[in-house]
């Protein structure tokens, strides 16, 4: 999969063209920490290698639970391999966050990571029929300063489509793509129990939705 230069490297999965229960799917993170941006594609390979080798570990083996319609936690390296298979991730800002998780990243960084997020989706083949957004403060950026422009038109990039109940991506390569804001996998209180049947019910709904919304 070739990528803009200036975005880190994204995981796809082995069997992401198959898709996750058969709806292709796109996880989208906010950041990486650190001095410099790591890649979403290292960082989950480092993952799979074994789960509590660094605190943010749980918090991928969380967003695997919650996908899980069994609500098995991922603790071998082929339940982690399995899932992660099925899906492509990434992480939305090309800059680092801070150098510790409850940094917060710089306004700017928001506006500065979407031409290269819009980049992106082009090379992702086939594009994913719903995207799960990683935390509020994501969701809400997407949905604040970041437009799309086509054309000599400007459009809000995440918008909130009320006769169908959930969010599209807009962007001027492809249709719009259905999205589901996600608590934060690293937070305790983001339980598979509240929110599994949520994932389930918009995968569900996504498919049938994938590209069902014309761009206004």
């Amino acid at each position: 999969m070739d990528e803009p230069s200036q975005y880190p490297k994204a995981w796809k999965g082995a069997h992401y063209a198959k898709g996750f229960n058969g709806v292709r799917l796109l996880a989208l993170g906010e950041s990486s920490y650190g001095d410099t941006p790591t890649s979403p594609h290292s960082l989950v390979e480092d993952h799979i290698r074994g789960p509590a080798r660094h605190h943010w570990h749980r918090t991928y083996s969380r967003f695997l639970w919650l996908l899980d319609s069994q609500g098995t936690w991922p603790s071998t390296l082929e339940q982690r391999q399995a899932r992660w298979d099925q899906i492509a991730f990434t992480n939305y800002l090309i800059e680092v966050a801070g150098p510790g998780a409850r940094k917060r990243p710089a306004r700017e960084s928001w506006g500065r990571s979407l031409a290269p997020f819009l980049a992106f989706l082009k090379t992702l083949k086939p594009l994913p029929d719903a995207v799960i957004v990683w935390g509020f403060p994501l969701w809400y950026a997407l949905q604040g300063d970041p437009t799309c422009q086509w054309g000599a038109e400007r459009h809000q990039c995440l918008q909130w489509n009320k006769e169908k109940a959930m969010g599209f991506i807009h962007w001027p390569d492809g249709p719009p793509l259905p999205a589901f804001a996600l608590a934060h996998p690293s937070s305790p209180a983001t339980t598979q129990r509240k929110w599994g049947p949520k994932l389930a019910a918009f995968l569900i709904a996504a498919t049938n939705s994938a590209g069902g919304v014309k761009l206004p």
